[in-house]
């Protein structure tokens, strides 16, 4: 009897200790990490926070969000729900909840939140003007901080990656789709009242191939609705033009490019959009096909 219940309880361990890898991660996992190249943030401020959903499942094909933040952002506040300083000895921070909003997005992705310029009101000072920065981020973090969730997983086993700019993260986005080196597949690109500048990189970027969705959605700012006119005309003979009279997940499904003026304030953009964009982006659904790990 008593070896019987040795036996179960071991086997009750292994069942319970198991890495996460190959398997449905059950509960929501938060990694910070510190990338090996810079620039870095101060102290003990991460240089990107990922998150891995309730119920992720690895065996399914690997779709990664990035979420490229505006002025004045960290990104341990940005995914967070409840305040928190954005390094040790701070004061907390205004939180956005992009975590929460992943969860309520139901889509079976890897949510990043690299950090750009820190507590700044710049869309300069971030690590993707460097060429190969991009690719080098995703390749450090599959071969390390999400090992244990994915198994051995490369840059090119990514099947795609959704880039979604807030304000002034335009200006990493376009660097990233302008990388000579970069390898990692961008298919969607979605502009959170975003477009200040360099529409032309973005309706370059959206010609490139007929799988590309590009996805932008703006306020009255003078700026972003003169960035999202001068796109509109970019591609007005490339791609047919969407007004939404509906809800914007539901648009997403049958048209690869959507432009459109919301009702929404400038900074609740992400609350209200990030988690509906994903939701309506085919691509992102999880695929009944698993698929194959190194070992």
């Amino acid at each position: 009897m008593l070896r019987s219940l040795f036996a179960f309880a071991f086997a009750f361990l292994l069942l319970c200790c198991a890495p996460l890898t190959h398997a449905r991660a059950q509960a929501a996992l938060l990694i910070e990490a510190r990338l090996a190249g810079g620039p870095h943030p101060p102290a003990d401020a991460p240089d990107v926070v990922v998150h891995v959903p309730a119920g992720y499942d690895a065996q399914r094909p690997l779709h990664i969000v990035v979420f490229l933040h505006g002025f004045d952002g960290c990104a341990r506040a940005l995914i967070a729900a409840a305040k928190v300083p954005c390094r040790t000895g701070e004061p907390p921070h205004r939180v956005w909840n992009l975590a929460g909003l992943h969860e309520q997005a139901g889509t079976n992705t890897i949510l990043l939140v690299p950090q750009l310029a820190y507590l700044a009101r710049t869309a300069k000072g971030h690590r993707f003007v460097k060429h190969g920065a991009f690719d080098a981020m995703l390749h450090e973090l599959l071969g390390a901080q999400l090992i244990e969730v994915l198994g051995r997983r490369d840059v090119a086993q990514i099947r795609t990656v959704t880039l979604v700019a807030h304000s002034a993260g335009y200006a990493a986005t376009s660097a990233i789709l302008r990388d000579p080196k970069r390898k990692a597949p961008v298919e969607h690109v979605v502009l959170l009242d975003a477009l200040y500048a360099g529409f032309n990189v973005f309706a370059d970027w959206a010609k490139q191939a007929q799988s590309h969705r590009l996805i932008s959605l703006y306020t009255a700012q003078a700026q972003t609705s003169a960035g999202n006119r001068a796109l509109q005309r970019a591609l007005r003979a490339h791609h047919p033009l969407l007004q939404i009279d509906g809800k914007v997940e539901d648009a997403l499904q049958t048209h690869p490019l959507v432009i459109a003026r919301v009702t929404t304030a400038h900074g609740d953009m992400p609350r209200v959009h990030f988690a509906e964009v994903l939701r309506g982006l085919p691509a992102l659904s999880p695929s009944p096909t698993p698929v194959k790990t190194a070992h």
